[in-house]
């Protein structure tokens, strides 16, 4: 196993373990974005939460430039995968207004567990 630490916007916003997949057909792991320790998808983007949705979309593909992984180098097309993946959900999520008022509610019932 390896463990890694994503980087976004030079900090560390989370971190997993690569486990190798072995040739006798065993699952896979779910993605790393979908395991976040990040505690939201504001601190994803490193956005505070009233962020407007044009700031939001600037951000994004801002983001998106240097982590998709098409623009990535070689040797880091799987961690740049996974780290734009995170940054797409998190875009997907607050760009939407439905989805970004569901996600405040559940963000605001977690807070207050």
């Amino acid at each position: 196993m390896t463990s890694l630490s994503c980087r976004v916007k030079s900090r560390s916003i989370v971190t997993f373990t690569i486990a190798k997949a072995r040739s006798s057909g065993t699952k896979q792991s779910r993605p790393s974005y979908l395991k976040s320790s990040c505690s939201s998808l504001y601190d994803i983007l490193d956005i505070p939460a009233d962020t407007s949705n044009q700031e939001i979309k600037a951000i994004y593909w801002r983001l998106a430039k240097v982590y998709h992984p098409d623009v990535a180098a070689i040797n880091q097309k799987n961690l740049s995968t996974d780290e734009f993946m995170e940054i797409l959900v998190a875009y997907s999520t607050l760009s939407d207004p439905d989805k970004h008022i569901k996600y405040n509610q559940s963000l605001f019932w977690r807070q207050r567990s």
